[in-house]
């Protein structure tokens, strides 16, 4: 089975490193690594579809975020906050020395 979306190689260079690496990890076969990457794409556009509110207030007191001092960021505002595929400078910032809030760990 080849990747069926034109172009999308182009934006990840490494897909043969990718396969290679599932089927190693997880025994599997050439068909078995593409196939889990199609129904991970699949989830991804189904979650993409959704607007989804960013809830980051188990984080309070161990990061901040300009303009969000709640810590809650609606669907329209999350592009805002900065993108690794875009190079986007993201606005959260770690609170250097803080503590690691105990709830943390308790999700």
């Amino acid at each position: 089975m080849r990747h069926s979306t034109p172009g999308w190689r182009k934006l990840n260079d490494r897909w043969e490193s990718v396969i290679a690496t599932l089927c190693r990890v997880n025994r599997w076969h050439r068909a078995d690594a593409e196939a889990d990457i199609e129904r991970s794409r699949e989830r991804y556009r189904e979650l993409s579809s959704t607007e989804w509110d960013l809830d980051l207030t188990l984080l309070k007191g161990w990061v901040t975020l300009d303009g969000y001092p709640d810590l809650v960021i609606p669907s329209d505002d999350r592009a805002n906050l900065g993108n690794t595929l875009d190079k986007t400078k993201r606005k959260l910032l770690l609170i250097v020395g803080a503590e690691v809030p105990g709830t943390i760990w308790r999700w």
